[in-house]
């Protein structure tokens, strides 16, 4: 399914900053008052007194961020690049006021209706949404229809810093300003040519990934200059139980967090509900349920019943440490991930006051997982007289009534192990603009922003559930063919 996940942003900004610099001239030579005593020694004249630089931040963080009126933490992607040299994400990812960000390592098996495929800043830790993005001083297009930013779409190697303004500024930028503003600086006079080529693997052997860049700049008939950068990066990602072996115990968090019921590390964790073979959850006689003993009971893989031992449980419901109940493994710890990112930008000094530009920024985002609505468990009715019943059991519905049936809980994962979803996210930037400086004091800028972002899912072995549901639902037909009983009900169907 393929939808439009944001449509043209369109804005116009005009930003005007003052910078004055201020200083008393002309002061009296000495304060007004009674005359100095005769054996006293003069005082001197007063100096010219120099004021420091007042600036006056509006729409846009375009200072030193060492130098802002407002508390800035600078940071040099070049440098933190050094310690961990993926992505400028990943770099602003490991500091405190980041700690509740989240990238791509989000399958879209773990949400198959949102769009994973990005990696969002959450500055502070409430929200993604909550921070303001802005690049070169410009509100950046949203990439997903929930307004989030991937940070990933902006060009990595054209980046001089990132200022971020640590405290609230919704009284100067808006509501999307809450918790900070994030600004990422473009090194917009670069000139040359640089290039990164890249690769790891971690030290499980797993989660191999390599990344290709290639930037240049040049100056363009004197006063003019362009900029453009070419970027890959690619990650195999993390399986949980073919390529880390401990996660074979299935590790899972349990509680809420909270001083009465904190978070708790249950090993061998399991669902207590259902299991592979098929859980007992009820017998009914028509409509009412019926206390029966195979109530409880859980089939084996040759179709026989065995008691259902549920584990010991957990303060979450339906979460066990042990037993005989399906359990959660296999999903990723990290899905396979591709990233293409693309940008370039023209400028022209028209004067020397007076400045014409032009950018366009072209990305893609690649991720897949095993799809994790196929690991939940169904729930199924089995009919009196199927096909596929033991004649043990279908002697003791038989004994209930015509009508009696059993609820039967199943986790599908053997059916659907190969069930897959690939999420494409592309992004498309385009700016416009205009900027100068009238009276030697005042800068001014204005620009038009268009941004489009489409989001596309695909599943593949996916289980076709009425398909699945007709199956299961067997019985003889006046051939003594096994059939779906579909076929006899609604023939056409």
């Amino acid at each position: 399914m393929r939808s439009i996940a944001s449509k043209a942003v369109l804005f116009v900004v005009i930003a005007v900053i003052l910078t004055p610099t201020l200083t008393r001239a002309g002061a009296p030579a000495e304060s007004e008052g009674p005359p100095a005593d005769a054996g006293a020694p003069a005082r001197p004249a007063a100096a010219n007194v120099e004021l420091s630089e007042i600036t006056v931040t509006g729409s846009r963080i375009i200072t030193n961020g060492n130098e802002a009126p407002t508390p800035v933490t600078v940071v040099n992607p070049e440098q933190m690049s050094i310690t961990r040299p993926t992505s400028v994400f990943d770099n602003l990812s490991t500091l405190p006021m980041f700690s509740g960000s989240f990238g791509n390592n989000n399958a879209p098996d773990n949400a198959p209706n949102a769009n994973t495929a990005v990696s969002a800043l959450n500055l502070r830790n409430l929200g993604p949404l909550r921070a303001l993005i802005l690049f070169d001083g410009h509100r950046v297009p949203p990439t997903t229809a929930d307004g989030l930013i991937d940070i990933n779409t902006l060009p990595q190697m054209l980046l001089q810093r990132v200022d971020v303004v640590t405290g609230g500024a919704s009284a100067v930028y808006g509501s999307d300003a809450v918790t900070g503003v994030v600004n990422f600086v473009l090194d917009k006079r670069f000139s040359g040519l640089k290039a990164v080529v890249q690769g790891g693997v971690s030290s499980h052997d797993d989660s191999e990934s390599y990344r290709v860049g290639l930037a240049g700049g040049s100056q363009v008939a004197e006063r003019g200059h362009f900029i453009w950068s070419v970027e890959r990066y690619k990650n195999n990602g993390v399986t949980r139980r073919e390529d880390r072996p401990w996660s074979a115990a299935d590790p899972v968090y349990v509680g809420q967090g909270t001083a009465a019921n904190p978070f708790v590390l249950v090993q061998n964790a399991r669902l207590s509900n259902t299991s592979f073979g098929g859980l007992i959850t009820g017998v009914r006689k028509g409509a009412a349920t019926v206390i029966s003993p195979l109530t409880g009971q859980q089939f084996l893989s040759d179709g026989s019943l065995a008691p259902f031992n549920p584990g010991t449980a957990t303060v979450t419901k339906n979460v066990a440490s042990g037993g005989d109940g399906g359990y959660f493994s296999n999903l990723s710890l990290t899905p396979p991930t591709i990233t293409n990112q693309g940008f370039g930008r023209f400028e022209y000094d028209f004067t020397d006051n007076f400045t014409g530009y032009m950018q366009v920024s072209l990305a893609e985002t690649l991720l897949s997982g095993q799809h994790s609505a196929n690991m939940q468990a169904n729930t199924f009715t089995i009919f009196n007289g199927n096909t596929y019943l033991p004649a043990s059991i279908q002697t003791a519905l038989a004994s209930i009534g015509p009508a009696s049936s059993l609820s039967l809980s199943r986790l599908t994962r053997d059916l659907a192990y190969d069930s897959l979803q690939d999420q494409t996210n592309d992004a498309l930037n385009f700016t416009t603009g205009l900027t100068g400086t009238v009276f030697s004091n005042f800068k001014w800028d204005a620009y038009y922003t268009s941004g489009e972002s489409r989001v596309s899912s695909t599943l593949t072995n996916n289980i076709n559930l009425p398909n699945l549901y007709a199956a299961v639902d067997a019985v003889k037909d006046s051939s003594g063919n096994t059939v779906c009983r579909l076929t006899l009900t609604n023939p056409g169907l």
